[in-house]
């Protein structure tokens, strides 16, 4: 559970400089990448590179709470990469809280 909180921490870092540049939508974009690589480190399965966020939400073990949490996140994300929404500061900041829930599941070990 250390680990976890030391490594998921650093992600933040990243993303609040980006979004205090003003780049909400790449400061969310490593939330989510920090997301699975967290994911694939706790959960210990092998999450190709080539598998979509949502099929990789599909395919994991988590509580309910930590799928709403990355499903949040992946939402976010997708919306700012594919749709026609350019992400804001309370876009990031929502995303943040997400990436904050999936903090606290995987460091309480609730994956299912």
């Amino acid at each position: 559970p250390e680990a976890v909180g030391l490594r998921m921490e650093e992600g933040p870092v990243e993303a609040g400089d980006l979004a205090g540049g003003g780049s909400f939508g790449e400061a969310m974009d490593v939330l989510l990448l920090q997301s699975i690589g967290e994911l694939r480190l706790r959960l210990r399965v092998p999450i190709s590179v080539s598998l979509t966020s949502r099929e990789i939400l599909r395919g994991i073990a988590l509580s309910p709470e930590g799928r709403d949490a990355f499903a949040d996140i992946i939402g976010r994300v997708e919306i700012s990469y594919f749709g026609t929404h350019r992400p804001e500061a309370d876009d990031y900041a929502a995303c943040r809280r997400s990436y904050d829930a999936l903090f606290a599941v995987l460091r309480q070990g609730s994956f299912s």
